[in-house]
């Protein structure tokens, strides 16, 4: 049985918080959130894939927003914020 997308992102999440309250916060690496950033960067590629199949006018520029690496990584800070 395959999963859905959504259902992926949810088991990721819940794969996050499960690991998150056995983990000392005074300690947690980049590594200890891998699941949550992966779920992130899930949905952001499905949006980024659902405005170009919605035929949007620029598929080349939303491909480079949503792949550049300091880009990601400021979104997921203002996320935090």
């Amino acid at each position: 049985m395959k999963l859905t997308i959504a259902e992926i992102l949810s088991e990721l999440r819940d794969a996050a918080r499960e690991d998150a309250s056995e983990i000392d916060p005074r300690v947690m690496t980049e590594v200890d959130f891998l699941e949550w950033e992966a779920a992130d960067l899930i949905e952001e590629l499905m949006a980024a894939l659902g405005r170009i199949r919605d035929g949007a006018d620029n598929p080349s520029q939303i491909a480079r927003d949503v792949l550049d690496e300091k880009a990601r990584r400021i979104r997921s800070l203002q996320r935090v914020v």
